[in-house]
């Protein structure tokens, strides 16, 4: 289930969304919804935009409506919350321009088996590897220096993916300045 203090704004979208699913399921316009619910039409579009953040009475009201119980929305939350987590691109974005450099892709998922973070690297800046785990990386762009604890360096560029597997498995820098990539690596233990 939920942890505590973690229901926000993405659980909020999440009600929206599945409020709208089982509304287009039960094949309702938002005008036949607002008028078996008394809730209104603007209300039910903020609300299924995950633009507002509706009293309980009004998700009752709506659920009542579509003739689905309370635990149901809430399970289908919960089990959506388990499987995926979703980080929008604005999401990094804003992150990275207030100067994030390493932002984490995986937070708020229960039981995750991998964690995925954003990193953006200046020139011949290291990568803090966690326990020199084997990781995944994807260049979004700039370049990216990997170094293998043996063998050759190797440059990988825009578009470009490794994958180290050996432990330890030498080190990842930045070739560029603000290169930025994605990793994926084992999640630690909780």
């Amino acid at each position: 289930m939920f942890q505590r203090g973690r229901f926000g704004r993405s659980e909020l979208a999440a009600v929206g969304r599945r409020l709208r699913l089982h509304r287009v399921a039960k094949g309702w316009s938002l005008k036949r919804l607002s008028e078996v619910s008394g809730v209104s039409v603007a209300a039910i579009r903020k609300i299924e935009l995950g633009e507002s953040n509706p009293g309980l009475l009004t998700v009752l009201a709506l659920l009542e409506a579509l003739d689905k119980p309370v635990d149901r929305l809430v399970g289908e939350i919960a089990e959506r919350e388990r499987s995926i987590h979703l980080v929008r691109a604005a999401q990094r974005e804003r992150a990275a321009a207030n100067g994030a450099k390493t932002i984490p892709l995986s937070a708020g998922l229960g039981k995750a088996a991998m964690a995925g973070r954003y990193v953006r690297l200046d020139v011949g800046e290291p990568l803090a590897a966690a326990e020199n785990r084997p990781m995944f990386g994807f260049v979004l762009d700039g370049t990216v220096c990997v170094d293998p604890a043996e063998g050759v360096s190797e440059t990988c560029g825009e578009g470009d993916a490794f994958h180290l597997l050996s432990q330890p498995h030498g080190a990842v820098r930045g070739g560029s300045a603000g290169a930025r990539l994605v990793l994926v690596d084992q999640a630690a233990p909780a």
